[in-house]
């Protein structure tokens, strides 16, 4: 039993260190400054961030959230005028 709540204490001090690193990158990008190349290297951190939590866990991530994914970043090239940033 204990085995179990080391191995979930381990998984929630994972979840929280890539969080706090994502978030402290999301203030160096976009505080005070205007979004320019900043949001795609966001964006592909948070898609690297996903990769890793699924390689700790050693889980495969689900077709629907690649797709989402996809979703997501395509959204980056979309033209300045339809943006509304």
């Amino acid at each position: 039993m204990q085995n179990n709540q080391l191995k979930d204490t381990e998984r929630t001090y994972i979840i929280i260190v890539i969080s706090l690193i994502l978030g402290l990158l999301f203030d160096y990008f976009f505080y005070n400054k205007i979004p320019g190349i900043s949001f795609p290297l966001y964006v592909f951190l948070i898609i690297s961030g996903l990769f890793l939590i699924a390689k700790f866990f050693k889980r495969k991530v689900s077709r629907e959230i690649l797709r989402n994914e996809l979703y997501q970043s395509g959204f980056l090239y979309c033209p300045k005028k339809y943006r509304k940033i």
